[in-house]
């Protein structure tokens, strides 16, 4: 602390001038730690700086760093720009994500469509009756074996080359 304060206070005297003082001295002391903290921090930058620098290989002069920030700051999209061109790509993402839906979902209905209508056609054949009530044999026996048929072509195509595809 200053000297001047620990005389003040140890005397008792307390003026408007002497407080003052002390407030200006003490100001000043807090001014120079702020600039010394200043030049610490400005220091640390450099350092920094000086670091990238060396991690990419380039040793640039004053004159060509001010050169480049202003080339950079001309060619930089301002911010509201920015923001535009990230709302127009979120919007295309949303709109492409809604146009795979739709037409997923329409896949999904044109297999639904194919699965009623298949089913549809083998209720009519398995359906049908002789006069006196009972089922026609011939139409289920038909469709019996083209199950076995697909079942086999669907067995022969998984075997492996080489190997025989019945035991």
């Amino acid at each position: 602390m200053n000297t001047s304060y620990m005389v003040l206070r140890s005397s008792g005297a307390w003026s408007v001038q002497s407080a003052w003082a002390i407030f200006s001295e003490l100001e000043l002391s807090l001014c120079v730690v702020m600039n010394k903290w200043e030049e610490k921090r400005q220091k640390i930058i450099i350092q920094k700086y000086n670091r990238i620098l060396k991690k990419n290989n380039a040793t640039h002069t004053s004159n060509d760093d001010v050169k480049g920030r202003m080339a950079s700051k001309k060619s930089e999209t301002s911010g509201i720009k920015a923001a535009q061109l990230e709302y127009k790509r979120i919007v295309e993402n949303k709109k492409q994500k809604r146009e795979e839906k739709l037409k997923k979902k329409k896949e999904i209905q044109e297999a639904l469509e194919r699965y009623k209508q298949r089913k549809a056609e083998v209720y009519k054949k398995l359906s049908k009756k002789t006069k006196k009530g009972q089922p026609l044999m011939k139409e289920s026996l038909a469709g019996l074996v083209l199950e076995a048929q697909d079942f086999s072509v669907e067995r022969l195509s998984r075997a492996r080359p080489g190997s025989s595809a019945e035991k």
